[in-house]
C-alpha cells in the first residue's frame, strides 16, 4: 500500500506551502552570499517550482466548498506565477533573504515532518 501525499492538508497550510518553499530556497541561497557581501537575485523559475508544488498538493487540500477547489486554487496559483514573473531579476539584500528564509526553512521542515507522521487518508494499492 502506497500513500503519495494522501493526507488532508488544511487550506491555510496549502496556501502557505508554496510561499514557505520560495522563502526557504531564497534563505538557503542567501547564506553563502552573506559571506561575500552580495545581494541575491530573485528568479522567476523559483516561483514556477512553487506553483508546481501548489498544483501537486492542491488535490489533497481539505477544501470546504467546490468554489474553493476551482476559484481559490487556480487563481492563487496563477497569481503566484504572475508575482514570480514580475519579481524576476529583483535584487534582495542577502541579510533580509536569510533572515526571512532560514526560519521559513525550519517551519517547512516541521510541516513536512508532521505531514509524514499523519495517517494516510487515501491509500492506494499497486
Amino acid at each position: 500500500m502506497l500513500c503519495a501525499l494522501g493526507r488532508q492538508l488544511p487550506v491555510r497550510t496549502w496556501l502557505a506551502l508554496p510561499l514557505l518553499f520560495v522563502a526557504a530556497v531564497l534563505g538557503l541561497t542567501a547564506v553563502p552570499l552573506l559571506v561575500v557581501g552580495r545581494p541575491i537575485e530573485v528568479y522567476g523559475p523559483l516561483f514556477g517550482a512553487a506553483v508546481a508544488i501548489g498544483f501537486a498538493t492542491g488535490g489533497d487540500a481539505a477544501w470546504r466548498a467546490g468554489w474553493q477547489r476551482n476559484w481559490l486554487r487556480w487563481s492563487y496559483l496563477a497569481g503566484l506565477g504572475v508575482v514570480g514573473v514580475s519579481l524576476d531579476g529583483v535584487l534582495l539584500p542577502a541579510l533580509v533573504a536569510a533572515a526571512v528564509g532560514l526560519p521559513s526553512t525550519a517551519v517547512l521542515a516541521v510541516l513536512v515532518r508532521r505531514l509524514r507522521r499523519a495517517p494516510c487518508v487515501r491509500p492506494y494499492r499497486l
